[in-house]
């Protein structure tokens, strides 16, 4: 599954050697003792996270891409954040996490635009269990989840933990 995805300048790709100084540099923080409490993670992972960060999909097209929109003067309505949360284990990439936090409209649309994407370029989804779109591969699963309340999600993970 090609789907280039790209965190602020930072690509995605699962069983990505851990290189601290490249998350830095891309506006990554590591999660520390608190931070690990909220996300709920094992104690074999290290997290990296990014706050209000864009996301890139399937191509450079601006698009195919999240953005935050903080600015007040979008209005309310239109207003929504993101955040974004790597998992390692021994080093290595195995789960990708990104948000669209407090506003279900954007999440949605967003969500969609995503969706009809991967369809065009990837084909259609090994599942489709409401809220959760999912296509596999062998050995990754890539999932979008619609929101429920506030907030939709995407999923890239190895299959096999």
């Amino acid at each position: 599954m090609k789907l280039n995805l790209v965190l602020n300048d930072y690509s995605i790709n699962l069983d990505k050697e851990l290189n601290e100084e490249e998350l830095k540099k891309n506006n990554f923080k590591k999660a520390g003792f608190f931070d690990r409490l909220f996300i709920k993670t094992n104690k074999d992972e290290i997290i990296w996270w990014a706050k209000n960060c864009s996301l890139k999909y399937l191509n450079d097209n601006f698009q195919n891409s999240i953005y935050p929109i903080l600015d007040i003067k979008a209005g309310a309505e239109m207003m929504f954040g993101t955040s974004a949360y790597l998992r390692f284990k021994k080093n290595k990439l195995t789960k990708f996490t990104f948000q669209i936090i407090q506003n279900k409209m954007a999440a949605e649309i967003s969500l969609k635009k995503l969706k009809e994407k991967l369809i065009e370029f990837v084909g259609n989804p090994t599942s489709s269990e409401s809220p959760f779109i999912t296509w596999e591969t062998e050995n990754q699963k890539f999932t979008k989840e619609y929101p429920q309340r506030m907030h939709g999600y995407i999923h890239l993970m190895n299959k096999n933990l």
